[in-house]
């Protein structure tokens, strides 16, 4: 009889062929159901992503940790399942974790998930190891982190997502947690070998009347600062319509010593409908990438026929400037995306002019301080994946000071966002089968979108008066490399 990780493996292998329409340029898995990106990490040359993952349906259920590496972030390849909730304590689910190395060897710290007869949910944390980065064994002395572990005042069955990293001569990580006041915070444990944990301290903690949990933290050190990530669900589910799903950051400063964060400045991670349980790693060079899970649970589901469901965004560089974290597109272009379009143009009024051919590329719009002003009483519009009357449209109100996206298409909502237009803007589009990536001013502020409904492979501008745009450059992503020749707008 197979083991259930084989099984899995196998049906992957039997039924992977059923997936013919993937995202060109964002992660999604071979078949199945992905959510929450797990041990994302820079290991051997390469960068390994885990992922919750359940390969036998489009819907959630069973989580298993699927994996993938790349190098470049565009060509993934595809790894066996690493992890399936095959133990008594894993036995509801393997559920979020993190991954570090030690002693070469690459560790998972993971939550296992497991529902009692009684519909009573046990969260614990468990380890796996492995020699080869692939192919990982559970530690003998799991759960390593439980009830014992855990101070008398939280609740295990919202315990989980432990985000691990090592400081000096120790091991830190930090979990979601439920108090008995069945309010959220976010709580660090200390160990000297990742298999003997100690409680430390809360760090973060939200307020009675907010009704939030914190769900897959990170923390990291960043530009001279700690940074605090986590995303934020409702606590009680008869008091759901409180809150959205979201990602927020902190930043300021952890005290070792004493356990405490000391927050400067908070914010949104990202602005759209679909972004959430983003991880980060350390690259090579010490760059800090973050990756997000580019869907909401409020989606709704795919028909079965459509074989996957979940896709990853792109990977982002953060830095942390004027007390804020801002993240930049990392992205390679190297031979990935062929220059489609470049220079100047003009736009007469009402009329479209073709930018991007193509279902997937990148759109870069740059605006100076003077251009903005010439814009102030016009409106100028992306309109993304068109066909026929329907369009996902990116519309610019210089006077207004907004950016709006709504969608044309079944699944469309209409969102806007304010943006600081002071200085100039810098506007960068990423445009792929399904969704839609905006960067404002280089990383101010991000907004993510999905639609599985739009079919387009046109994008167009326009304007609703005449005005000529300085720098405007498209970018068509092409599988085998580069291709095609540059025209002028």
């Amino acid at each position: 009889m197979l083991s259930k990780l084989e099984a899995a493996n196998q049906y992957i292998r039997q039924h992977r062929h059923r997936v013919t329409n993937r995202p060109h340029f964002h992660f999604a898995a071979e078949i199945g159901w992905i959510n929450d990106p797990n041990g994302f990490i820079h290991h051997n040359g390469e960068y390994h992503l885990f992922y919750q993952y359940n390969p036998y349906s489009t819907r959630w259920s069973d989580m298993h940790w699927g994996h993938a590496t790349t190098t470049d972030f565009v060509r993934w390849n595809y790894k066996p399942v690493a992890l399936a909730n095959d133990r008594p304590y894993d036995a509801n689910g393997c559920f979020s974790g993190s991954a570090i190395e030690k002693d070469g060897k690459l560790h998972l710290l993971y939550t296992g998930h497991v529902v009692g007869e009684d519909g009573q949910v046990v969260q614990r944390q468990c380890l796996a190891v492995s020699e080869d980065g692939v192919h990982f064994e559970k530690h003998p002395g799991n759960p390593v982190i439980g009830e014992k572990e855990l101070p008398e005042r939280y609740m295990l069955c919202d315990f989980r997502d432990p985000k691990v990293w090592k400081e000096k001569d120790s091991y830190y990580c930090v979990l979601a947690v439920r108090n008995e006041r069945r309010r959220g915070e976010i709580i660090m444990f200390e160990s000297k070998d990742l298999v003997k944990w100690r409680f430390h301290s809360s760090i973060y903690q939200t307020a009675e009347e907010q009704n939030m949990l914190l769900e897959c933290p990170d923390l990291f050190h960043l530009d001279g600062k700690d940074v605090l990530i986590f995303s934020v669900m409702p606590c009680d589910p008869e008091y759901a319509g409180q809150v959205t799903h979201h990602v927020a950051y902190a930043i300021g400063t952890l005290d070792y010593g004493t356990g405490r964060f000391e927050v400067e400045s908070q914010g949104i991670l990202d602005e759209g409908p679909s972004f959430y349980a983003p991880q980060t790693a350390c690259g090579p060079n010490g760059e800090r990438i973050l990756i997000g899970w580019m869907q909401s649970w409020s989606q709704g589901g795919l028909p079965e026929a459509f074989a996957f469901n979940g896709m990853m965004s792109i990977p982002r560089r953060l830095a942390v400037e004027d007390r804020k974290l801002l993240q930049k597109p990392f992205l390679p272009f190297g031979d990935h995306f062929a220059l489609q379009a470049c220079g100047e143009v003009g736009l007469s009024s009402g009329r479209e002019q073709v930018v991007l051919e193509g279902h997937s590329g990148h759109i870069l719009l740059e605006l100076s301080k003077s251009e903005l002003d010439e814009l102030k009483g016009n409106v100028l519009a992306f309109h993304l994946q068109r066909k026929d009357d329907q369009a996902i449209t990116v519309e610019l109100d210089a006077a207004a000071e907004q950016i709006s996206v709504r969608s044309g298409y079944a699944d469309g909502r209409d969102y806007r966002l304010d943006v600081r237009v002071d200085e100039g803007l810098v506007l960068e589009l990423f445009v792929d089968l399904y969704s839609l990536e905006v960067f404002i001013n280089r990383g101010e502020k991000v907004f993510t979108v999905t639609s599985y409904a739009a079919k387009g492979s046109l994008s167009t501008v326009s304007a609703a008066q005449p005005v000529r745009l300085g720098k405007l450059e498209s970018r068509v992503f092409c599988h085998g490399g580069s291709g095609g020749s540059v025209r002028p707008l």
